[in-house]
């Protein structure tokens, strides 16, 4: 794929470099940080790395947004509030500052990516043996309670993200349907905020 990328490259970069105001997308955005003068060779991504970015970056993007059309799309009042909302906008092309502000499309976006986060889990690696406490301690199936999580130095450990954004302690009982509007604010916040 790395050859790809390169012959891609080739075709596409004099066009992004000599108009690099026009194209705002992700692919020109990167040939304009790996092309350009001003970039220090330590700083770019190596030809290898591209195409696993654009992969992996579609590869989540894609299904994100898919479920943010989705979502909406199933609840008239979510839908009526959200383009309400997106009505107020004085532009076609608003930047982050003006979207950062709209309170509903926050909430969609949250709840959208809580419930269908486009990745399941993440898997870690611990570099040193370690302690992670447990605000709940929990039984095994052994029925022995632990109150904290020993990885040990070279152990994979799996955060469930999956899991954790559909878990009825963290979110409450409605913890696997669709609810975007001010009702699961506070609880964004208090989670965002750790």
């Amino acid at each position: 794929m790395a050859m790809e990328y390169l012959i891609l490259l080739s075709r596409i970069a004099p066009g992004i470099t000599s108009h690099p105001g026009r194209s705002r997308d992700l692919l020109s955005l990167l040939v304009r940080t790996n092309t350009t003068k001003d970039n220090p060779q330590s700083k770019r991504l190596s030809d290898a790395e591209v195409p696993t970015f654009l992969v992996a970056g579609h590869e989540t993007t894609s299904p994100a947004a898919t479920w943010a059309l989705c979502m909406p799309a199933e609840n008239v009042e979510v839908q009526t509030r959200l383009r309400n909302e997106l009505l107020t906008l004085e532009t076609d092309e608003p930047s982050m500052e003006e979207l950062s502000v709209l309170r509903h499309l926050d909430c969609v976006v949250r709840e959208t990516l809580r419930l269908y986060a486009p990745i399941v889990g993440t898997l870690r690696i611990a570099v040193h043996d370690d302690v992670i406490p447990l605000a709940t301690p929990i039984t095994d199936l052994d029925g022995t309670v632990h109150e904290s999580i020993r990885p040990r130095k070279g152990q994979s450990v799996l955060i469930p993200l999956f899991a954790m954004n559909r878990d009825k302690a963290i979110w409450g009982l409605d913890a696997r349907e669709f609810i975007s509007l001010a009702t699961r604010a506070p609880a964004f916040a208090s989670r965002s905020s750790n």
